[in-house]
């Protein structure tokens, strides 16, 4: 059975999500700050530019930056040249991140009333789970626009050296995953590309 606010039903069937039928709409989140080496931070781009390289014609896709500045740099496209030449541009430049007041613009953005995009909305993000900006939103702050706003968070955590500090953030991103109702997916062990192509899998698996 399934229950909706306070009406119940009996599921009769289940059929597969098509996104080329009804279209997914896409936001990349990327952290700019220089904790990632060039060379990751050049994979992560790569693997993003493959993801959208095989979206459908239905799908949408938008992205940001989140250093000490949280930056839109494309808002929902369906032409996957436009958000590539948007992606080309993004080099890692900042020293902190705005990482929660992120998460909360991306959220506002991302249940904009906009029936010319598809109205499933998920997010994707790989980062270390830092926030380094003194004053900014809290880690409540994020988990109250989660719960007003409930878009799915595909998390994807990343370190390249690994301190008490990250592993807190990352646990911190397995939490925004489940509360969202998206996954996390733990990129030190499967690697960025690996990471990156089972978020892509889980978001396409669904019905």
């Amino acid at each position: 059975s399934v229950e909706y606010g306070d009406r119940y039903g009996e599921v009769r069937r289940l059929e597969k999500f098509e996104s080329s039928r009804f279209g997914t709409a896409y936001t990349f989140m990327i952290d700019i700050s220089k904790s990632m080496s060039i060379q990751n931070f050049n994979l992560i781009k790569a693997s993003i530019a493959t993801w959208v390289g095989d979206l459908e014609e239905g799908d949408s896709v938008s992205l940001l930056t989140f250093g000490e500045e949280v930056t839109f740099l494309q808002d929902y496209t369906f032409y996957k040249d436009d958000f590539l030449a948007a992606l080309d541009k993004v080099q890692r430049s900042d020293m902190e991140t705005r990482f929660y007041d992120g998460l909360i613009q991306t959220y506002k953005f991302a249940a904009q009333n906009n029936s010319k995009v598809p109205y499933r909305r998920v997010v994707i993000c790989l980062t270390d789970g830092l926030d380094e900006i003194e004053g900014g939103p809290t880690q409540g702050a994020v988990m109250e626009a989660i719960d007003t706003y409930g878009t799915p968070t595909f998390m994807i955590g990343f370190a390249e050296k690994m301190t008490s500090a990250k592993i807190t953030g990352i646990n911190l991103m397995k939490s925004i995953s489940k509360n969202s109702n998206g996954l996390f997916f733990d990129a030190n062990r499967l690697g960025i590309n690996e990471a990156f192509d089972a978020a892509q899998k889980s978001i396409n698996n669904v019905f």
